[in-house]
């Protein structure tokens, strides 16, 4: 652990961790699920809150890591079910070193809950959209970007995974964003790696590769629109990844079909 991370508790080395997921699948999962194994390695009692998963890197919270798994119902869109995860937060929180909020809505039920603390029970508060909740709002998005300005502050640390995400959220949250940081999401270069089976192709043909789940979120159907708008003949594209949901890749085939790519 850092030294200046000790010294901002107490030179402790053990500390009490909140790490709260609203997404228990896909990237973020994955993101959480190996920032559970860290901190269960270095000696820290961790507590993984989240919706119940059977499968995915959250299965049961996470708990074949060794931390402790409270389940906890969060919808991604606003629902009256929210108070009572506030509620919830409010209690799981108190009193611990630090809490981690991975996702826009974990972020902003447990921002508001931990807001709601008396000064000397609130722990120290990260925050990581992955994403912010106003990119993929569609009409709720004006609401989303008041929602975000009003909790700027009341975190420690806003985490970005990009650049580019960090650019969006100064634009929309303004100058007060000193507190924001970028830390890249890792990539395993010993499991990802050029050596290996390599796909066949023409090396005389232009190729652009799209690496990612096959899901409308991805905009895998972008990528085949504009491979539609390019101006050469042998020009190919292809898509590598998993479909979720089931049925996307057979949308994306008949889409390249119907225009002619």
């Amino acid at each position: 652990m850092p030294t200046d991370v000790q010294e901002a508790f107490g030179g402790r080395a053990r500390l009490d961790v909140l790490i709260v997921s609203q997404p228990v699948e896909y990237g973020v999962a994955v993101c959480v699920r190996q920032q559970v194994e860290a901190a269960v390695a270095a000696g820290h009692d961790v507590v993984v809150a989240g919706p119940d998963s059977d499968e995915g890197p959250l299965a049961e919270g996470g708990g074949a890591t060794g931390a402790t798994h409270v389940a906890l119902q969060l919808d991604r869109r606003p629902v009256p079910g929210d108070v009572s995860a506030v509620a919830t937060l409010r209690r799981l929180a108190r009193d611990r070193d630090v809490v981690h909020l991975h996702s826009s809505k974990a972020g902003a039920v447990g921002r508001a809950a931990i807001a709601s603390l008396p000064r000397r029970a609130r722990p120290a508060v990260v925050f990581t959209p992955h994403s912010w909740s106003w990119q993929v709002g569609g009409r709720l998005a004006g609401l989303y970007r008041v929602v975000e300005r009003g909790l700027r502050d009341r975190c420690e640390a806003i985490v970005a995974v990009s650049e580019h995400e960090a650019a969006h959220g100064r634009a929309v949250l303004g100058a007060r964003t000193d507190h924001m940081t970028v830390v890249p999401n890792g990539v395993d270069r010993d499991h990802f790696c050029p050596d290996g089976p390599v796909a066949p192709r023409d090396p005389t043909a232009p190729l652009i590769v799209c690496v990612g789940r096959l899901s409308r979120q991805k905009g895998q159907d972008v990528a085949i629109r504009a491979l539609a708008r390019v101006r050469v003949p042998d020009a190919r594209l292809r898509l590598v990844g998993d479909e979720q949901p089931v049925g996307e890749a057979a949308h994306l085939r008949s889409l390249a079909r119907s225009l002619g790519v």
